[in-house]
């Protein structure tokens, strides 16, 4: 219980020993006109921040820099790519419509070489048909009918 008689009396000694701790405090009631050490050091700490972001910004804008190199390297790439790819279509077209030709002359020959196979089937009839009516012919003036 005497502890606690003591705590305002103790709290009163340290009131009255505290120092304001504001920097500009002095400069404010006319005392120093230097800059406060904690001034100093959060003036050195922005120059050098400052100094860092200067540096990362450098460092962003080239990072950006190469990505839009690379992004363009891509884009050119690709474009190479989709006319090779057109170019290779039309050359595949071209060997359709070629094969589809070729398929349309093979069937073309193929029809009149059937024709013509007829037609010499047709012509080795006659030819028999001819030998046949000599032969009988030949045959009858020898048994003198003729």
């Amino acid at each position: 219980m005497r502890h606690l008689r003591l705590l305002p009396a103790a709290a009163l000694a340290c009131a009255a020993g505290c120092v304001e701790l504001d920097p500009q405090a002095e400069t404010r009631q006319g005392g120093l006109v230097e800059p406060e050490v904690f001034d100093v050091i959060r003036a050195s700490n922005s120059k050098a921040a400052v100094e860092q972001l200067r540096e990362r910004h450098a460092r962003e804008l080239e990072h950006a820099r190469l990505l839009e190199e690379h992004i363009n390297e891509l884009i050119a790439a690709e474009e190479g790519l989709a006319l090779e790819h057109r170019e290779r279509l039309a050359a595949l077209q071209q060997i359709k419509d070629q094969l589809r030709t070729l398929a349309e002359e093979q069937e073309a020959t193929t029809r009149a070489i059937e024709a013509q196979k007829q037609q010499n089937a047709a012509l080795e009839q006659a030819l028999a048909a001819e030998d046949a009516k000599r032969a009988e012919l030949e045959q009858k003036k020898a048994t003198g009918g003729g």
